[in-house]
């Protein structure tokens, strides 16, 4: 496979990426806003995605390892938070915003930890640095003021930030399933069991919703906003379109070091999320945002030098 065909599975990917956010905010739209919708929104995400890697590894399923086991339960469980905090977060702000903080943080984190936990990390590469200097302050002057806004737009922020952080944890996780410390099972079968263990605990979780008598009739409202053709069909093409990000993004990764994946994956997909927006949901940036935007995409570049 030429380096020309990976970057074009980059670009793909971005434009997957993207589309999860776009989808995301879509089903948000679709459904009453609640737990036990975000809950099944897992749920329909994690069996579709169980399905397309399940057929993509020929219906077959690799033996369980103790280290990737521990590892799928821990980032399964993050990622159950992950899916609900989102729904919420779509229905407070802007998606452009969102996707920045989320695609933000699978990037800093990682890039963070490496600096303390690899002795070969390069801590003094300049490019990095301004990069990481700079993608630092074009979050925070995009959070400044967040005391004098209103309440939705301060629990949104507030949201976001604790996003940026739990999508770096996983990312750091996932790492460690990537570049594993003990024996740990192919990232084709760990995705299928990651998937297997969101579903159940999303089943779980939306069950003890149901056992709660004085909420049932409420739960049994908003369940059938969930179920309904649309959402289900946006829901499935949410969970189809990123796995497919993933996917491209594995199938690049042969060619193209991390070090040029993550920035050209963060900041094409924090560019793209914010202009598809504009055009679907008629998001209008302020100028403070679009400078933001704008410093972020260009700082992320930095990363590749």
């Amino acid at each position: 496979m030429g380096n020309w065909f990976s970057y074009l599975m980059l670009i793909l990917a971005v434009f997957c990426i993207a589309g999860q956010f776009l989808t995301t905010k879509l089903y948000q739209n679709c459904v009453k806003q609640a737990l036990i919708t975000s809950l099944f929104f897992v749920l329909l995400s994690s069996v579709v995605t169980l399905i397309m890697f399940w057929v993509y590894n020929g219906f077959t399923f690799g033996k369980i390892t103790a280290y990737s086991l521990v590892l799928a339960v821990v980032v399964s469980a993050m990622m159950v938070v992950y899916n609900v905090i989102s729904i919420k977060i779509l229905s407070l702000g802007e998606v452009s915003i969102y996707s920045m903080f989320m695609m933000l943080g699978g990037m800093i984190v990682p890039f963070v930890e490496g600096l303390f936990a690899d002795s070969n990390t390069n801590k003094l590469k300049i490019t990095n640095t301004i990069g990481l200097m700079l993608l630092t302050f074009f979050l925070v002057y995009q959070v400044w003021g967040v005391k004098t806004a209103e309440a939705t737009k301060k629990k949104f922020y507030a949201l976001c930030i604790a996003m940026f952080f739990i999508n770096g944890t996983v990312g750091v996780l996932c790492s460690l399933q990537s570049n594993p410390k003990a024996e740990a099972m192919t990232a084709t079968d760990f995705t299928i069991l990651k998937s297997v263990i969101m579903a159940f605990m999303s089943l779980i979780l939306i069950g003890l919703l149901f056992l709660k008598k004085d909420s049932l009739k409420s739960n049994l409202s908003d369940i059938k906003t969930a179920i309904k053709v649309k959402p289900m069909v946006v829901g499935a093409v949410c969970a189809a379109v990123s796995a497919l990000g993933g996917f491209l993004q594995l199938v690049a990764n042969e060619k193209v070091p991390n070090t040029v994946q993550y920035p050209i994956v963060t900041g094409g997909t924090i560019v793209f999320t914010a202009v598809a927006a504009y055009f679907f949901f008629k998001e209008k940036q302020d100028k403070k945002s679009i400078v933001c935007l704008v410093g972020t995409f260009f700082s992320t570049i930095l990363f590749v030098f």
